[in-house]
């Protein structure tokens, strides 16, 4: 097998190397699908055409605090949701302000928690914690109307949920998840350090898998695939890089500097085959709901797995509340001094920042995992702190 690079690219302290291995297998099992997986086109990455938003110093409006979503919206501008401020901001395609709405508070148009933001159509949904509510917004930022959500204990409403060893995000709202769940079942086994896959589901049906890598490692690998289970790409971003929009030929999300400063930044991608159509997630108010795992013969199973959730989220706290640690949750099990799973218990934390965590147990045996979310990292519909199990 040849290998050689294509292109090198030097992100902000960090350098980018994409590869490209030659010879493709579109047979999706087994060591078919984990060589088709190795063997997938690198899509390069153009730190030169990035967009950068945000300033250490200077005017309010370009200072970003705890952004926790931004949309590229259908006429080229950046929709922002700024939850330090409380405001959802309105930026140029060039990076320029141009309308800030929504302010601390309850009534229409105002956050308390606000801690995701999804375009559908032309609509911009910004996902309030605190409140129980999506806030909706045309695309100047004015808003239109709020929706309640009430959380159900116990299922996978929206947008996370638990299958096949996967912690999988999206499609939006929780629709569409058939498509979702055949492609996963073809997908290859899970890294057996990591044990789990995180898959993103873009809007343009791609499957975005995570690889496994180390604390604060200063690169993160992704695969892709489409809804066939073909490996189609294959992506290195920079570990600080917190995606936020998976587009057809960009990636937009937060970044931070080596003094915490928050920015939004875009990023041009190259994919082998620019994709000019979003998928159609369709299916039935059942997509959008799982029910606690009850049976009998996982009792005990679920007992050892809760129980080691819990005990990571007292670990946790100690970790946060460590000035040394930033103020920051862990985003591996090994930075947590004297964690350990009881036996035949997998932990892992799936993601984690300053806002929050969420992490699985999985059973090593039979495969079936329990979900926690804490803190602003709470998806949509979950109630922090409450474990559900697949």
């Amino acid at each position: 097998m040849t290998v050689f690079m294509i292109r090198t690219v030097l992100l902000p302290s960090v350098l980018i190397a994409l590869l490209v291995l030659a010879g493709c297998s579109t047979d999706p099992s087994g060591d078919a699908a984990a060589a088709a997986q190795e063997q997938a086109p690198a899509w390069p990455i153009h730190e030169e055409s990035a967009l950068s938003i945000g300033v250490v110093d200077g005017d309010e409006r370009y200072q970003m605090h705890q952004v926790v979503g931004a949309a590229r919206l259908g006429n080229g501008n950046i929709a922002v949701m700024n939850s330090g401020s409380s405001q959802l901001r309105i930026y140029s395609p060039d990076g320029m302000f141009i309308a800030a709405h929504g302010r601390p508070g309850e009534g229409p148009g105002e956050f308390r928690q606000a801690s995701r933001l999804h375009l559908i159509g032309d609509t911009i949904f910004v996902y309030d914690g605190r409140l129980r509510r999506q806030s909706l917004h045309d695309q100047t930022g004015a808003f239109i109307e709020n929706r309640s959500l009430q959380p159900a204990p116990g299922r996978f409403q929206l947008d996370d949920w638990l299958y096949e060893r996967s912690w999988i995000d999206g499609p939006p709202f929780g629709v569409g998840r058939a498509p979702v769940k055949a492609a996963v079942r073809q997908l290859p086994e899970p890294d057996s350090i990591d044990v789990f896959r995180y898959v993103r589901v873009s809007p343009w049906g791609h499957l975005w898998v995570r690889e496994h890598n180390e604390p604060d490692a200063p690169t993160i690998g992704w695969h892709i695939y489409d809804m066939n289970a073909r490996a189609i790409g294959r992506v290195e971003l920079p570990g600080s890089f917190e995606v936020f929009d998976f587009g057809p030929d960009y990636l937009l999300g937060r970044m931070r500097d080596d003094l915490d400063v928050e920015y939004v930044r875009m990023f041009d991608m190259e994919p082998a085959i620019v994709p000019r159509q979003r998928m159609t997630f369709t299916g039935s108010p059942t997509d959008t709901t799982r029910e606690m795992a009850a049976d009998t013969a996982f009792t005990d199973q679920r007992q050892a797995m809760v129980g080691s959730l819990r005990m990571l989220t007292g670990s946790q706290e100690i970790y946060y509340s460590t000035p040394e640690n930033r103020y920051r949750y862990a985003t591996d099990t090994s930075q947590l001094e004297g964690f350990e799973a009881p036996e035949g218990v997998a932990v892992r934390i799936v993601t984690a920042n300053e806002r929050g965590w969420n992490a699985i147990a999985m059973d090593r045996a039979s495969g079936r995992m329990c979900g926690v979310a804490i803190g602003f990292a709470a998806p949509p519909g979950w109630t922090p702190g409450v474990v559900s199990c697949q």
